[in-house]
């Protein structure tokens, strides 16, 4: 599968690219955020952000989608992240944030999963991401999938990861094409990047028990939540803290 690709200039942008610019936009959100006494309608505010955009010393990178043919001009990594998780911060503090970015997070179902993994990218979460499904995208999937039609028949993992991608170019993905196998289980939990959190959306029974021996085993956080019915369960095992 193509990742997004990265160039310093426009000029390396494959040619016939759609061309997005949302440098400017970014560096007026960021003065902002930057100077909270300002509001964006405040006449005072002028002068300052008019300095701020003279003198900044911001990168910018171009981010191309070889998929749609887009090409994205952002800010660079740290500033991009900084402008994604600023309604954060009187949810959660700087430290937590950083250590929910840091975390190793794998979803494995990306039916219901790939919800959550839409959730923890939207969020400003997990860089390192592993997540696995063998299935295609059908009709039926299309009430909790975040699919279109045209993504109908394509591999849930790539239509997720290409959705990861779109909010997050820097996500490091780990993708499991043929979904978690008796012989793949173990590398997906335990193999580098070793996880810190295993979310289990799986369908399969025996696969759900055996994933969490192997949690349990190296003390590895699973999570889950299923239908049952017409209600929900939810599971939590903390074997990092409670290992028996």
């Amino acid at each position: 599968m193509e990742n997004p690709q990265f160039f310093k200039n426009q000029e390396d942008v494959p040619k016939g690219a759609k061309i997005v610019d949302a440098f400017p936009g970014a560096l007026h959100e960021l003065f902002f955020i930057e100077h909270p006494q300002f509001k964006k309608n405040m006449p005072e505010a002028q002068e300052p952000l008019q300095q701020f955009l003279k003198n900044h010393t911001i990168k910018d990178i171009w981010v191309y989608y070889p998929w749609n043919n887009i090409a994205v001009r952002i800010p660079e990594e740290e500033t991009y992240t900084k402008l994604r998780t600023a309604r954060n911060r009187n949810l959660i503090t700087e430290e937590e944030q950083e250590r929910y970015r840091n975390a190793k997070i794998g979803v494995a179902g990306l039916s219901v999963g790939s919800a959550i993994v839409e959730a923890i990218v939207m969020t400003g979460g997990s860089k390192v991401l592993k997540i696995a499904d063998f299935d295609t995208v059908e009709i039926s999937n299309l009430n909790r999938i975040k699919a279109k039609l045209i993504d109908v028949g394509l591999n849930k993992i790539r239509v997720t990861a290409h959705g990861v991608w779109g909010l997050d170019p820097f996500a490091d993905l780990y993708l499991f094409e043929s979904g978690i196998t008796m012989e793949s289980l173990e590398n997906f939990i335990t193999k580098e990047p070793k996880l810190d959190i295993f979310i289990d959306e799986m369908d399969n029974l025996e696969m759900k028990i055996l994933a969490r021996e192997v949690c349990k085993k190296v003390g590895i956080p699973v999570l889950m939540a299923t239908d049952n019915g017409d209600s929900v369960i939810l599971d939590v095992e903390r074997f990092d803290r409670e290992p028996n």
